[in-house]
């Protein structure tokens, strides 16, 4: 016996007031990934030098520095996720799925930010 036809559940899309209530955090995430890299390019050198350095050498020392300089850099997009997570937390999925749909796309854009940063981090440390 074959199921009887049921009605498509409608498909949800994004709440535009929710999407303009979440772009800053987007944009503020796409600035900080900005800061973030020039800070890697400026401290690029420095872990190259402290590759394979002795630990406690100048070397090491400096590129310690550096790496530290660069995960204060990360810290923007991953206070971005925070409160995009703690937001989408605050909502009731079965009443607010407009708004769920656009902290979905918003945190979804800012995890792909903070993703390419630890790659980025990754490369540049040989991990």
């Amino acid at each position: 016996m074959a199921e009887p036809n049921r009605p498509e559940a409608p498909v949800a899309v994004a709440d535009p007031a929710a999407v303009q209530r979440y772009a800053p955090l987007i944009a503020q995430a796409q600035a900080a990934d900005t800061d973030f890299r020039r800070v890697l390019e400026e401290e690029r050198p420095a872990l190259v030098r402290g590759r394979g350095a002795g630990e406690g050498s100048d070397a090491w020392l400096a590129a310690q520095v550096s790496l530290s300089r660069i995960e204060t850099a990360r810290g923007p997009v991953a206070k971005a996720l925070a409160s995009l997570d703690a937001a989408r937390s605050s909502l009731d999925p079965q009443t607010d799925t407009g708004a769920m749909v656009a902290i979905g796309q918003a945190f979804d854009t800012v995890q792909r930010i903070s993703d390419g940063e630890g790659a980025a981090l990754a490369q540049a440390t040989g991990r």
